[in-house]
């Protein structure tokens, strides 16, 4: 019995691969309250970028204000300007999910309220 050239399905090739990578990042509810008490939720006051002096001298940066002597060189290696909003919460999301909320402990007293 003879089915015709049709009857088996022909195999084809892909000339590539093609792999899409879809990131779904959000912020954890401690960073919002985070964000919320250590700048109100700003990155910018009056048109500049937030920063807050330190009793130490150190320098606090942005909306999560990021400690700028203790985290600004690693901050600059991974490619983040901390003057940048975008910059700003995707290096406090890296800091939170590699140290936790240790380095914003100041504001913790807030975060619940």
């Amino acid at each position: 019995m003879y089915f015709g050239a049709n009857y088996f399905p022909k195999t084809t090739y892909a000339e590539k691969e093609v792999i899409k990578e879809v990131l779904v990042s959000t912020t954890t509810p401690v960073l919002q309250r985070i964000a919320k008490c250590e700048s109100n939720n700003s990155q910018t006051k009056n048109g500049q970028v937030q920063i807050h002096v330190n009793t130490n001298g150190s320098v606090d940066i942005g909306k999560y204000m990021v400690n700028l002597q203790v985290w600004g060189a690693t901050a600059t290696k991974m490619g983040y300007d901390l003057t940048n909003e975008k910059d700003n919460e995707a290096f406090a999301k890296w800091l939170y999910e590699n140290k936790g909320t240790e380095d914003w402990s100041a504001s913790q007293k807030c975060w619940y309220k």
